[in-house]
């Protein structure tokens, strides 16, 4: 398996990944907090969503207006526009005051559908890209060390992939089974 199939198959996989933190969740349990300023599975779900949007339009070379939360409807179906919020403006969820967080929207369905959008639009322009592609170099702020567009995939997927550890994590806390961790057997 090249490089580009590989990461192909993890975009493919971020639905059905985030689906299963958030199934059986109720609204309250998914914006339940352990503690007053810790985040909520909501957020956490957004903001790695968020930050692979972001990656994935920093290797299209696109501007934010034209990642998949702008593209695919979310800004306007939700009414919220993260563009400028947050650490360097980047609008993914870093450096959110409490305020920023709880503005953020907060729903199963949407979060869901942003996935899918997420999913797609990676897989789409993956389908235009060789393994060589991914050598590419992208703009980065100034003083910052040079990056790579494999450098970029690979944050975000990664990133994807520690948070939906602490989305587990929560999900112990409230009390939930993992619902793919094998079942104790009944005593009937």
């Amino acid at each position: 398996m090249n490089a580009i199939a590989y990461i192909t198959t993890q975009a493919e996989a971020l639905p059905a990944l985030l689906a299963r933190r958030l199934d059986g969740l109720t609204e309250d349990q998914l914006v339940w907090r352990p503690a007053p300023r810790a985040n909520h599975i909501a957020f956490i779900v957004w903001h790695c969503l968020r930050a692979c949007d972001w990656q994935l339009g920093r290797v299209r070379g696109v501007t934010p207006d034209l990642e998949a939360w702008h593209t695919a409807g979310f800004r306007d179906r939700t009414g919220y526009d993260p563009r400028g919020l947050g650490s360097r403006g980047l609008g993914i969820g870093t450096g959110y005051t409490l305020a920023m967080v709880e503005a953020v929207p907060a729903d199963a369905r949407l979060l869901e559908d942003y996935a899918a959008a997420i999913s797609q639009a990676y897989v789409a322009h993956l389908a235009t890209m060789t393994d060589d592609d991914l050598e590419a170099s992208l703009a980065v702020s100034e003083g910052a060390p040079p990056q790579r567009a494999y450098h970029a995939i690979d944050t975000a997927i990664r990133q994807f992939h520690q948070h939906m550890g602490e989305c587990d994590y929560l999900r112990g806390l409230l009390g939930i089974p993992d619902p793919t961790a094998p079942r104790e057997p009944s005593e009937d």
